[in-house]
């Protein structure tokens, strides 16, 4: 629950406005929070006694960079973080759901089913912490909040950095008694993962009967009853009792790995998994967090020399227009950059010397890194496609440039191996001075530290929200040229509230797609906008899962109305035929990964009637994609544009357009480009494109599409709903 804000709270901090407390302990207070984007967000201040400690802010620099790295969805993040009039602060999404404690000691233990649901996402959350480097040294129900797909752990990152202070040394316990380690309470020896492993034991073992393992009363006496004793387990059920007591062995050794723990305690997380009473209360706090005060609105004002008209660059100005929805919570994934590869490296001369450019200036590239060979070489192909015409018409239509201008074709194979490769030898290349790509987001987060290492700019025009869109004060090189995937998912819930009739909706996260899924489906439930005007009916789908013949027979029998799936085409090839087989006869709507032709082919007959949401433009859009059409069959043999081939002319044509700027002022070089990129306003084919300040999509009235299965092929449907401004 929030609290008021107190006399000695400020309004304001780091740009953020203050709404209330959430809470505060031995190293801080935490605020509910709006950020400037309008975002809500659990801002955390540490006490200005650990600030003052010698080495302390080097010690959190480090931890906090750690925290932003964890990638999970039963993880929350910590987006931001910095410091201000000596503050030090870092802040995570809000989640409005109550805490597990909260739950415990209002409505009791959890069923045993929901205990083992619970476990088993928790124990994935530990999975990602433990592979960013750290440990949470501080699972407790407290720091476990309950949202209806599944519980957020809180409050990682910053323990470490407390240990080894004079305020610790003199007596504050970093953790929490009851639910520490027998390491942590000796302190003797390391406290590695498996002492995470002991507090989540002690987690589920309250959960599921509602007393601590290891009693209560003083801290002393708590503290030598887990050193010493065994754990009293009077209330864990028969199938659970046994995995919670190998969690609380005593010797680290002996306890199961969290990925071990997250196989034996995998359920799907269907409708249930909680009790009423806390879905009720999870459905109020969500509507009461959507009545927080908002930000206050403003007009953009349109860029200077922007216009709608003409597919060429336009005079550089900062991105305007409709900005985006509020997107730390949404984006949730962050960003990584290209992938890469070997394969076609040769060099692409678009046109020779004289007709865009003069032998005897310097020699520059736009590197494109694509997969040509492996899952995605469709698309691959058709972004190729596209970066050749748009060199070729940019020269064809340019004055004559003091520079000679190639395009350079790396294949990463599809392979996180091959990108670090592919992206290793275009930044190893000088004369490359920006990379289009990669194709798809499997790979994105292999090489994007090699680009941003080398200074080398990345335009990404397929890949969604990528891996280190949640570092990005860290990541300085990515321009981002299309919508977050959660945007997706927040046009398909715009679609589903104006369908007549849609009341009841299944709400299908696949996690064989990882983050793809998530970003779609928790858009359609996200707090932070109105609370959806229909009935969800989750279910979570395990990543090596049986067919889907058991949750179309249950969407069927509850009467949900409308699906909407979050995974990859091959997956929803697979529920279209359960549904169909079950007797299905509401609507489905997905995400752009199953516009994939393999879709209608797999699915048959049960694919007619899906609605897709997507980042790229059909050739048939309006007269400059037509256009575009035109020129492409021209170029490549009468073959009609694939899916993305629009957008990486269109992305060609900015860096090409920013480059031929530069040289014009004398400096061409990556930074040069990278800034003049950030600044562009163009008029592509499918979409304006430009950057917000952290080189992201910004505009939330385009680069959206709908696309419909109609006679066995998707058809465009036009643009989709406008998520409009907040």
């Amino acid at each position: 629950m929030t609290e008021e804000l107190g006399p000695r709270d400020p309004a304001r901090l780091a740009g953020h406005r203050l709404l209330g407390r959430l809470g505060a302990g031995g190293m801080g207070v935490v605020y509910l929070a709006r950020s400037a984007g309008g975002a809500l967000v659990a801002l955390k201040t540490i006490q200005e006694e650990f600030a003052q400690e010698p080495g302390f802010r080097s010690r959190f620099a480090r931890e906090v960079a750690a925290a932003r790295r964890v990638d999970s969805r039963f993880a929350l993040p910590v987006i931001a973080d910095g410091e201000e009039a000596g503050v030090l602060w870092l802040a995570s999404p809000y989640v409005p759901g109550p805490s597990l404690a909260e739950v415990i000691a209002t409505h009791g233990p959890l069923p045993a089913r929901g205990t083992r649901a619970l476990g088993a996402m928790l124990a994935e959350a530990l999975l990602a912490v433990h592979a960013a480097g750290l440990v949470h040294r501080d699972v407790k129900p407290g720091n476990v909040l309950l949202a209806l797909d599944g519980p957020r752990l809180i409050d990682f990152g910053i323990a470490r950095a407390v240990e080894g202070t004079a305020i610790t040394r003199t007596g504050v316990v970093v953790g929490s008694p009851g639910f520490l380690s027998p390491e942590q309470a000796l302190a003797a020896g390391p406290v590695g993962p498996p002492s995470d492993v002991f507090s989540l034991g002690c987690v589920l073992a309250e959960a599921a009967s509602g007393r601590p393992p290891f009693g209560t009363g003083t801290a002393e006496a708590v503290l030598y009853r887990t050193v010493h004793d065994p754990a009293d387990l009077t209330g864990v059920p028969d199938g659970l009792r046994e995995v919670v007591a190998r969690c609380l062995a005593k010797d680290p050794a002996a306890r199961p790995a969290p990925e071990a723990l997250r196989e034996e305690l995998a359920e799907d997380i269907a409708d249930g998994w909680l009790p009423e009473p806390v879905t009720r209360l999870i459905g109020e706090r969500t509507a009461a967090a959507a009545a927080l005060p908002g930000i206050v609105p403003t007009e953009a004002v349109p860029a200077a020399g922007a216009g709608p008209d003409g597919p060429g660059p336009e005079g550089p100005g900062p991105a305007a227009g409709r900005r985006r929805p509020s997107r730390r919570a949404l984006l949730l994934a962050g960003a990584g950059v290209v992938a890469a590869g070997g394969g076609l490296a040769g060099l692409l001369r678009a046109r020779g010397g004289s007709d865009g450019g003069t032998a005897d200036g310097p020699r520059h590239v736009i590197g494109l890194h694509a997969d040509l060979s492996g899952a995605y070489a469709a698309r691959g192909l058709a972004q190729e496609r596209g970066a050749v015409l748009g060199l070729e018409r940019f020269l064809a239509e340019a004055d004559q440039l003091p520079f000679r201008l190639d395009l350079r074709v790396v294949d990463d194979g599809g392979t996180p191996e091959g990108a670090v490769g592919a992206a290793e030898e275009l930044a190893a290349d000088d004369a490359v001075l920006a990379v289009i790509g990669p194709t798809d987001t499997s790979v994105a987060a292999a090489a994007g530290q090699v680009y941003d290492a080398t200074g080398l700019p990345l335009l990404s025009v397929s890949v969604g929200s990528f891996p280190i869109t949640t570092t990005l004060s860290e990541y300085t090189t990515l321009l981002h040229a299309r919508p977050a995937t959660s945007w997706q998912g927040l046009a398909l819930k715009e679609l589903l509230e104006s369908r007549p009739g849609a009341r009841r909706v299944g709400l299908v996260d696949d996690r064989s797609a990882g983050m793809h899924s998530w970003e779609v489906t928790r858009a359609a439930i996200n707090f932070q906008q109105a609370p959806p005007d229909f009935e969800i009916v989750p279910h979570v789908v395990p990543r090596l899962s049986a067919p889907f013949d058991a949750i179309a027979a249950d969407l069927v029998a509850r009467g949900a109305d409308a699906v909407l799936f979050g995974g990859h085409h091959e997956r929803a090839a697979g529920l279209a035929v359960a549904l169909e087989r079950a007797g299905w006869s509401g609507a489905a709507f997905a995400g752009e990964s199953v516009l994939h032709p393999e879709f209608v082919s797999l699915a048959g007959r049960a694919a007619e009637g899906w609605r897709l949401i997507a980042t790229c433009v059909a050739p048939d859009t309006d007269e400059r994609a037509s256009g575009f059409a035109a020129l492409h069959g021209e170029r490549f043999d009468g073959d009609a544009p694939e899916p993305f081939a629009a957008e990486a002319y269109d992305a060609v044509r900015l860096l090409a357009g920013a480059l031929r700027d530069t040289a014009a002022e004398g400096r061409a070089d990556r930074a040069a480009l990278l800034a003049r990129a950030r600044q562009a306003d163009h008029r592509g084919v499918g979409k304006r494109l430009g950057f917000d300040e952290e080189g992201l999509y910004p505009y939330a009235d385009d680069g959206l599409y709908l696309y419909e299965v109609r006679d066995g092929a998707f058809r465009f449907q036009g643009p989709a709903p406008s998520l409009g401004a907040e």
